[in-house]
């Protein structure tokens, strides 16, 4: 199943392509940012209401009670790592720039969820993308880049500390915040991938092989490390061509960032290099709409260098047609199908699917 998703994310960047080179740029970057603010401000709408209904009935929330409709809310700070850097697009463009005032705030918003959600690593990567990039960028750049950042990393620390510290401690007496100095268990999967790779150390296990890996220190189904997981199932050869190959992509993106000043780069770059940085520590390239998301930046910054289309026979469509049915099918079969339940009970949290057969 994980080269059947594998192959459909690449039919979904070629798609992606031929979309966006069918679509005038304004209008591009416009239903991008949209696409954005749309989805923030309905999650946080909800956030809101669990808010209120805390304060109302006195409770504690924890770290997943403001975000709901995902299993853990480490899935909703994968895509904000990703999201919160293309709601820097007003910055950049005349045709947004009524949005501003609600990008910083809606911005803010994201700050607090993910300091209300203890997510050490989205922090980390969203401030260390963002330092590397404010050095790389030229010195005209760098204001429309790193003020709307502090302005709302600051309002966001406000937030934090009214909503989810001040007020909770008021209504309650306490608060659920505690400061995490563990590594909730990564480490442990890490020296596991470390300790067994050397038996299979050149074609790794196998693609999904981590799911059901023997004798793992914690049941979670992938290494929360894109690295170690790629080395763990697919080995050193892969892993060693895929880093290097991402590696030279993005020095050759971090130059041309330099040189051809095109604004949406910048944003859609800071959002790729966030993604990528996080997957480090958690599960951003299993995730399906982690995926989908990265691959449509993928697609988004390759559209210029990939205008050349080729054109397809009407055999060469079918084909592709039948190839995407036939793996969509054999994937939606496969969700919480009764025939694999139970089979793999050490088997904890998904790879596929948010609840699917591999959870």
């Amino acid at each position: 199943m994980e080269v059947e998703n594998i192959g459909l994310l690449i039919i979904s960047f070629c798609l992606f392509i031929i979309c966006f080179n069918s679509i005038d740029k304004d209008k591009l970057i416009f239903l991008v940012y949209i696409f954005a603010l749309t989805f923030s401000i309905l999650t946080f709408i909800q956030c809101i209401i669990l808010l209120r209904s805390s304060y109302i009935h006195a409770q504690g929330f924890g770290i997943h009670g403001l975000i709901s409709g995902y299993v853990n809310v480490r899935f909703f700070n994968q895509l904000q790592v990703m999201l919160i850097p293309l709601l820097l697009l007003p910055f950049y463009f005349l045709h947004l720039f009524k949005f501003r005032i609600i990008s910083i705030i809606i911005m803010a918003l994201h700050w607090m969820v993910i300091l209300q959600s203890e997510a050490r690593g989205s922090l980390i990567s969203l401030i260390f993308v963002a330092v590397l990039l404010y050095f790389i960028l030229p010195r005209e750049s760098r204001k429309n880049f790193s003020r709307p950042l502090l302005q709302s990393m600051l309002l966001g620390i406000l937030l934090w500390l009214i909503l989810i510290i001040a007020i909770p401690s008021w209504l309650i007496g306490h608060t659920d915040f505690k400061v995490r100095t563990g590594s909730s268990g990564r480490l442990d999967l890490w020296l596991y991938v470390i300790r067994t790779i050397p038996e299979h150390l050149w074609f790794g296990y196998g693609p999904m092989a981590f799911a059901w890996a023997p004798d793992k220190p914690l049941p979670h189904a992938h290494p929360h490390n894109a690295f170690m997981q790629l080395l763990y199932e697919y080995g050193v050869i892969t892993t060693v061509l895929v880093s290097s190959g991402l590696l030279i992509w993005i020095y050759r993106k971090l130059r041309h960032l330099q040189k051809d000043m095109e604004p949406q780069n910048i944003v859609v770059m800071y959002s790729i290099l966030s993604g990528i940085v996080y997957s480090m520590f958690s599960g951003v390239i299993v995730m399906p709409f982690s995926q989908l998301i990265l691959t449509f930046l993928f697609a988004f910054i390759s559209k210029s260098e990939l205008k050349t289309c080729y054109k397809m026979t009407n055999f060469t469509r079918f084909l592709i047609f039948l190839y995407i049915v036939s793996i969509s099918t054999l994937l939606f079969n496969s969700y919480q199908t009764q025939d694999l339940k139970g089979v793999y009970p050490k088997t904890l949290y998904p790879r596929i699917w948010v609840n699917g057969v591999i959870n």
